[in-house]
């Protein structure tokens, strides 16, 4: 939605060909009709939105519902039509509340489609060291909060990077280590030097830079035969690598694009049995609030990685 609101990296209007957009890629709908084909889903479900939109032949998504697909409609609808495949009924009587499963929806099917890759990859050369030698670090976004929890529970070291003191102490009480983030070049040394105490010398196995800020120091902290991993952006786009040294160090990137359905199915299975899930705050923002809410995260005055927001009270 930032994105969107801010017509960068990106314009949606003259992407999508359109003059009114309708964006939200991320939520819990409960189905009011169905078409007479649909024999997967029925009136009354309760789904979480997967939010793919034009898909290639392998079931990948080349667009985002409610961002860049045309003809989409996102969740800041008061009512929306979407495709069978496009929702993943809920679990009944589930452990997890709507507004749990609301913030998962985007944040953490991205994070596990992209774990699956970037974990595997890694384990191709390093096999024998996973899961204990594996010491995945990312930089303080909700996708790598995600992330980060999802490869502490397979058992990998996980280490968060953050300036915001909300956001570590959140990621602590998930059991992975956080380390503050401060600016400068003495900030720098001193995260290199944490950094390299807590993977024994080697630096980072998996690092997750979903950001862009300091790709810089990411190459600085990553250890050989460790795989970069994104799937998305949020600051510079472009970035300049030395190939001669990253094949000399063995080093693989990975760019990941939300999830096929096949991860989103398992992500939500694995959420449900093993609790993987955000903690989300008591009170949601009203629908009518959502442009406060979109002015205060753009400005950086959200501390909370999940805010919610309400469409329709339920």
């Amino acid at each position: 939605m930032e994105h969107a609101l801010l017509g960068s990296p990106m314009n949606l209007f003259k992407q999508r060909g359109e003059r009114e957009v309708v964006v939200g890629n991320a939520g819990v709908v409960r189905i009011l009709r169905c078409g007479a084909a649909v024999r997967d889903l029925k009136e009354g479900d309760v789904c979480l939105v997967f939010c793919v939109g034009d898909l290639d032949d392998y079931g990948y998504p080349r667009t985002i519902l409610g961002f860049d697909s045309p003809g989409t409609m996102g969740v800041l609808a008061k009512r929306a039509r979407f495709r069978h495949d496009q929702l993943i009924r809920l679990p009944e009587k589930s452990a997890l509340s709507l507004r749990q499963w609301a913030a998962f929806s985007l944040r953490y099917i991205t994070a596990y489609s992209n774990w699956i890759s970037a974990s595997q990859v890694w384990r191709t050369q390093m096999e024998d060291a996973f899961p204990h030698e594996c010491h995945v670090v990312g930089w303080g976004g909700g996708v790598s909060f995600a992330q980060l929890e999802l490869a502490h529970m397979h058992g990998c070291p996980a280490t968060l990077i953050s300036a915001t003191e909300a956001h570590r102490t959140a990621i602590n009480r998930r059991g992975v280590v956080a380390i503050e983030r401060s600016s400068g070049s003495e900030g720098d040394e001193r995260l290199i030097a944490q950094l390299l105490e807590r993977t024994g010398g080697r630096g980072a196995s998996i690092f997750i830079d979903n950001i862009g800020a300091n790709f810089r120091l990411t190459m600085r902290a990553l250890a050989r035969q460790g795989v970069i991993t994104t799937c998305g952006w949020r600051e510079n786009m472009v970035f300049p690598i030395s190939r001669a040294a990253e094949c000399i160090a063995r080093r693989t990137h990975v760019f990941t694009h939300y999830a096929p359905r096949k991860h989103g199915l398992e992500a939500v299975e694995f959420a449900e049995a093993r609790g993987w899930a955000p903690d989300v705050a008591a009170q949601a923002f009203a629908w009518e609030d959502i442009d406060q809410l979109a002015s205060a995260y753009i400005n950086g005055a959200i501390d909370d990685y999940f805010p919610i927001f309400e469409v329709n009270k339920p």
